[in-house]
C-alpha cells in the first residue's frame, strides 16, 4: 500500500500486484477501496513523515552582484563577484550564511544547481 501511495498507482495495480502475491478477493478489494478514496490523504501524510525528519533546509535566499572597477592596487580591475545570503532554517532557527564567489566559483555553481535541478525533475511526482 505504501508504495502504492508513494508511485501514485492506479487501485486496479494495487489490485493486480495483491492478487499476483495470492491476497483474498475481499481483501483486495477493501485495499483497493481504501486507496481509491484516501490517495490524496495518505500521500499528504507520507510527505509530512518524510519531512519532519529532514535536518537544515533551504529557506530563501538573497543575492547582489559586486563588480569591482578600481582599487588603489590596480587602476582598473574589473572583477564581479556575487554576493549570496542564504538564509538556512532548522528545529524552527533561522540562520543566515554569508557567500562572496568569485565568477569561476559562481558558473561552477550554477552548474551544480543546474544538476541538481535537473535530477529532481527526473523523481517521479
Amino acid at each position: 500500500m505504501r508504495r502504492a501511495v508513494a508511485l501514485g498507482e492506479s487501485d486496479a495495480t494495487l489490485s493486480q500486484r495483491l492478487i499476483a502475491a495470492g491476497v483474498d478477493s475481499e481483501q483486495v478489494k477493501s485495499a483497493s477501496e481504501a486507496l481509491a478514496t484516501r490517495q490524496p490523504e495518505l500521500r499528504a501524510a507520507m510527505l509530512a513523515d518524510a519531512s519532519s525528519f529532514a535536518g537544515p533546509h533551504l529557506a530563501d535566499f538573497d543575492w547582489k552582484v559586486n563588480l569591482t572597477v578600481a582599487s588603489s592596487s590596480a587602476a582598473s580591475m574589473a572583477h564581479p563577484a556575487l554576493q549570496l545570503a542564504l538564509y538556512v532554517e532548522h528545529d524552527g532557527a533561522r540562520r543566515e550564511v554569508m557567500l562572496e564567489l568569485p565568477e569561476a566559483q559562481f558558473a561552477s555553481l550554477l552548474a551544480a544547481v543546474g544538476s541538481a535541478r535537473d535530477a529532481l525533475a527526473k523523481i517521479p511526482a
